[in-house]
């Protein structure tokens, strides 16, 4: 190989715009990481020279790694949401035993949401019912982040109290 044909690559990291960045000769400055979207991450290669003699920076767009991290924060989240609606419906159930009060004293939608959730067999087949003992947490928790997940909470709820 020829040495001018050889490439030095130089992977910088770069916080910048998702859309590819047309050619750059090399001294041009880059975007700042002020203007730039703070979600997207690009790759400055620098190759010694090209055609006209000088050397260039080409960026090439890391959309892939993006779109993978973003369905891990999805599922990051999902998880959460599955784990706070066993949470919100233990405490629903324990406000109301305190109150001395039914499941009607609930909104349409709680109700709805506290009414699947309870209906509802866990990954190992038994009902996620009130927890009132130390009982084995991951098959309800899976079961409740697939509810979340397949939207069944959300479907639930529209049902009793349409989105306006």
């Amino acid at each position: 190989m020829k040495a001018h044909a050889r490439t030095i690559l130089v992977a910088t990291l770069l916080t910048s715009a998702c859309a590819t960045a047309p050619r750059k000769r090399a001294g041009e400055q880059a975007p700042s990481a002020a203007a730039a979207a703070p979600d997207c991450r690009e790759v400055l290669i620098r190759s010694v020279k090209d055609s006209g003699g000088g050397p260039v920076a080409i960026y090439v767009s890391m959309a892939n790694n993006a779109g993978r991290h973003a369905r891990q924060v999805v599922a990051n989240i999902e998880t959460v949401v599955g784990i706070e609606l066993l949470m919100a419906a233990q405490a629903l159930e324990l406000r109301m035993a305190e109150r001395q009060a039914t499941s009607e004293a609930l909104s349409p939608a709680s109700r709805a949401a506290l009414d699947l959730l309870r209906s509802t067999t866990s990954a190992d087949g038994r009902r996620i019912d009130h927890i009132t003992r130390d009982v084995v947490m991951y098959p309800r928790v899976r079961r409740a982040v697939e509810l979340v997940h397949h939207g069944d909470v959300v479907a639930a709820v529209n049902e009793v109290a349409p989105a306006s």
